[in-house]
């Protein structure tokens, strides 16, 4: 068996294994797709300063793990996401979860159960009443010597708590379980530590003299009694009240998965759709296979014979990555599937690049099977260059980038590294196993005489050349030509920012049906209603049309709670929509993520420069003599870029 036939052998294994593990393996869909809660935490600086020897990275770290337990124990989302953002912040996505206010409060909550000597209380300057607030948020009030009352919120609550002699906390409760008292449900906590060891000394050294026991959690006092004569606590106590039972189980899974280390503010959140993903999803796979049906045609008229083994290996490409990131556990978000279609166009590049090689080797004289390992041997630098490049580009983004923009480069750089791998191993070994078969010898199959693209100027570049340098002014001319529309439309209306850059709030409203809405008289009606400078664009998915809202943070500073639209706001956007909030999805940036967004796509920009230059600079030093010539090389493939930027510019897209 010859060498070129194992390797067809091996590729048809390959395949197998990876149809199976692609079949058993689920998908994981993204928040935008799915729909559901996205919420940003940051850490508090001023508990960060207070904490001795903290490391914050460290804090960071079990921020996840204990975000991840919520997420699963106490929400039940199994497939929800928690990531790192920068050094103080965490992100967590939870698919298919649409109750953001349980969310904001299940995962904000410290759930650090503290147990507290209430001695201001056994000396009777405050007295504890009944149990008040609502279901979720229980608390006791206490009256002063005065008769003033104090509540949760009042300052001199918070004094008061602090005055008390703290027994036990956090990871001094080992477990936490809901238990039946009478007809009701009440939590048991079971200590463990030096907080067990305290609260045991306390007992016994206040026997039989009734000593009241407090259990706060966030600030709010849960329950407070005396401790019974002739008891004495050691690793175990439960809260005595009346709570509801969804309460209790609440919040003994929320502290079964872990207290916070260190108390966090949330600085954004989102309730997402899952209409306007499922409609992107939708297109965007419309488009892909559109897109793949076009460049199967191309290919195969062009290249004949070598073009339908492009489409086999486009296919092997495709199944490979789809199974790489299933088992990697990857998130397929809308960006993410957006940067796999837009490596497999990098594949069928890098196809392109070789065959093109192969049709000159041919054209020169050389026998079909040289002709393969030249063509795949003299395309490899130049694929290899291309593919470092945007890998250089997409680790940038991976650094610095959240959510949209790092599932994009991580999916683009798998992409990218298995296109390399398919077409210089199993395209390669597809085309090689066929030829040792007696398939594709004949040099007819591979089109020869089809040059619609410039390679007759090619094939006489030796013989008569373009005057490019001869003619550079005419050339100058001619990029001043495409940039100077750019630069005059950047400063007419300047960069359309979206929500990201400046600012804001976005909503998305069901359209009434019969409605006679359009861009312009939306934009009208909200501006009137006194949401200046909003962005209005239209939807529909099956059979039910949507409006998707962008209002800047500046033309509603009036309408917000904070970094949140209020209830009066989102009812006034939806009146000059003229619908209602029913259905209606609402996020906002606060000046937080509006100032990380921008300093994070300056970093970018900044970076990605500096390592593709540098990149050239070394690579092409080598190659064309010396560092020098290196640099000039690097550095000159950005006046391209600039006019392709300035042309784009000229366009005025909105930065998403």
């Amino acid at each position: 068996m010859s060498r070129s036939s194992l390797f067809l052998i091996i590729v048809a294994i390959v395949t197998g294994l990876a149809v199976w593990a692609h079949q058993s393996t689920p998908y994981r869909l993204g928040l935008d797709v799915k729909g559901g809660a996205r919420l940003t935490f940051q850490m508090d600086p001023e508990e960060l300063a207070k904490l001795k020897d903290a490391n914050p990275a460290m804090i960071q770290q079990d921020l996840v793990k204990i975000m991840e337990n919520r997420a699963g124990a106490a929400l039940g989302v199994q497939e929800g996401s928690v990531a790192k953002k920068g050094t103080d912040q965490i992100i967590v996505e939870l698919p298919g979860f649409t109750d953001i206010e349980r969310a904001r409060e299940t995962l904000g909550s410290t759930a650090k159960v503290q147990v507290f000597h209430a001695r201001s209380v056994d000396l009777g300057r405050y007295s504890p009443g009944g149990q008040e607030g609502d279901s979720n948020a229980p608390f006791i009030p206490f009256t002063k010597r005065t008769g003033e009352t104090l509540k949760p919120g009042d300052a001199e609550y918070e004094q008061m708590i602090e005055g008390w002699d703290l027994l036990l906390e956090g990871g001094d409760v080992t477990n936490a379980t809901p238990m039946a008292q009478g007809n009701g449900v009440v939590p048991l906590f079971n200590f463990g530590g030096q907080g067990a060891v305290k609260l045991e000394q306390m007992t016994r050294r206040y026997l039989n003299r009734s000593p009241h026991l407090a259990f706060v959690l966030d600030g709010r006092v849960l329950s407070i009694s005396p401790v019974k004569d002739g008891t004495i606590l050691k690793d175990s106590a439960f809260i005595d009240g009346q709570f509801d039972s969804q309460y209790v189980v609440g919040l003994t899974d929320l502290i079964k998965a872990g207290s916070l280390p260190v108390s966090l503010n949330l600085i954004r959140e989102e309730s997402v759709s899952p209409t306007i993903g499922n409609y992107a999803l939708d297109r965007m796979i419309q488009a892909g296979a559109i897109s793949f049906v076009i460049i199967a045609i191309f290919l195969i008229v062009y290249y004949a014979y070598p073009g339908a083994i492009a489409m086999v290996g486009m296919l092997l490409y495709t199944l490979f990555t789809l199974t790489v990131l299933k088992l990697m556990n990857a998130t397929f978000s809308l960006a993410a599937i957006a940067g796999f279609i837009l490596s497999a166009g990098m594949a069928i590049d890098a196809n392109i690049l070789v065959f093109e090689r192969l049709k000159e080797e041919i054209r020169n004289g050389k026998t079909v099977d040289k002709a393969m390992r030249l063509g795949f041997k003299h395309a490899l630098s130049a694929i290899a260059d291309s593919n470092a490049c945007t890998i250089i580009t997409s680790l940038v983004l991976v650094s610095f980038g959240t959510g949209a923009v790092k599932g994009f480069a991580v999916t683009l750089v798998v992409g990218v590294v298995i296109s390399f791998i398919t077409a210089f191993f199993f395209t390669r070994a597809i085309l090689t196993g066929l030829y040792s078969l007696g398939i594709g010898r004949n040099e007819k199959s591979y089109a020869l005489k089809r040059a619609w693209f410039g390679e007759n100027l090619e094939a006489g570049a030796d013989s008569k050349t373009l005057p490019i340098i001869r003619k550079t002014r005419t050339w100058f001319l001619i990029s001043l030509g495409l940039i100077i529309p750019g630069l005059i439309a950047l400063g007419m209306g300047g960069i359309k920012q979206n929500v990201e850059f400046q600012g804001g709030y976005q909503a998305q409203f069901v359209v009434p049906q019969g409605g006679d809405l359009t861009v312009g008289n939306a934009q009208k009606k909200l501006e009137d209603a006194g949401f200046p400078g909003a962005n209005v664009k239209f939807s529909e998915y099956e059979g039910k049309a949507y409006v998707d809202v962008t209002v800047p943070a500046k033309g509603a500073a009036a309408a917000s709670d904070g970094e949140e639209l209020n209830a009066e706001a989102k009812d006034k956007l939806a009146a000059a929509l003229g619908t209602t909030t029913e259905g209606a999805s609402f996020s906002s940036v606060g000046p937080t993520v509006q100032r990380e967004t921008w300093e994070g796509a300056i970093k970018m920009v900044v970076y990605s420069t500096i390592l593709i230059v540098l990149y050239l600079t070394i690579r092409f030093g080598i190659a064309v003599g010396g560092l020098k010539n290196g640099i000039k090389f690097g550095a000159q493939q950005y006046l391209p870029c600039f006019t392709t930027w300035s042309s784009w510019l000229a366009s005025r897209p909105s930065w998403v």
